[in-house]
């Protein structure tokens, strides 16, 4: 597939997923590398929301010369999102975890932020919020893995860079040195600078404040107003310490 973005658009690299894959920390380690330049918000979701593309490179200010990072997990689950990728990005990454503990792992997850997860669970379907008036569901219960795999794969070609979550638990720095490989930037990563931290581990960093806020919904309802007065530094140390545990 021809891409047809603005350049601007095309030094963007996406990773497109999975969700509880190992994204996280995927992100907080490749926004260290040099020639990197990672947005503030992890998840930007610009392909699942109202958003232009001048407000899309917004998140990306102050990474002139940089490979730019949408981390965004949540695309691996919505088609016109992923279309939208390939037809835009030059560079798109995904993590693959095996379906059976990927699926614990997701419903563990959701459980810490919705009071609706044990209905979900016996429903076999996973409704994940993107913003206020969005959200996807994810349909357990339809889900082929390999058939969706393969339609991830036919979609974006050979620019798709696929890492398996298993190796990314065991040999962390391998899958670090092949992104810079496939991206084309400098050799930065080695033993002792990169965090070893285990991935996805149960309980994390998330604040359990955060957590109690998002399931009872308070957050939904003051966000906008405190988004709206206070300054954009401060919104974004905040994300960092309750919702990425910095």
């Amino acid at each position: 597939m021809t891409i047809t973005a603005p350049p601007s658009l095309e030094r963007i690299a996406v990773v497109i997923g999975m969700p509880r894959a190992g994204t996280t920390w995927l992100y907080e380690n490749l926004k260290h590398h040099p020639d990197l330049c990672a947005s503030d918000y992890k998840e930007i979701n610009r392909y699942l929301r109202a958003m232009s593309d001048a407000q899309y490179l917004d998140h990306f200010r102050g990474c002139e010369g940089r490979i730019m990072l949408d981390i965004s997990p949540a695309y691996y689950f919505d088609r016109a999102a992923l279309g939208e990728i390939a037809a835009r990005h030059r560079f798109v990454i995904l993590l693959v975890r095996e379906p059976g503990e990927w699926i614990e792992s997701l419903a563990a997850h959701i459980g810490r932020y919705d009071r609706k997860a044990d209905r979900m669970a016996s429903e076999g379907r996973y409704r994940m919020a993107i913003d206020r008036e969005r959200s996807i569901t994810f349909d357990h219960n339809t889900y082929d893995h390999e058939r969706h795999l393969a339609e991830v794969r036919t979609l974006l070609g050979s620019r798709l860079l696929e890492i398996p979550f298993a190796l990314l638990q065991s040999d962390p720095l391998q899958v670090l040195k092949r992104i810079e490989r496939y991206l084309g930037v400098s050799d930065h990563f080695a033993p002792g600078n990169f965090t070893e931290a285990k991935v996805n581990a149960r309980g994390g960093r998330v604040s359990p404040l955060y957590a109690f806020l998002v399931r009872h919904g308070v957050l939904t309802a003051v966000a906008p107003i405190v988004l709206m007065l206070l300054p954009r530094k401060l919104v974004h140390w905040l994300r960092r310490r309750f919702v990425y545990g910095q």
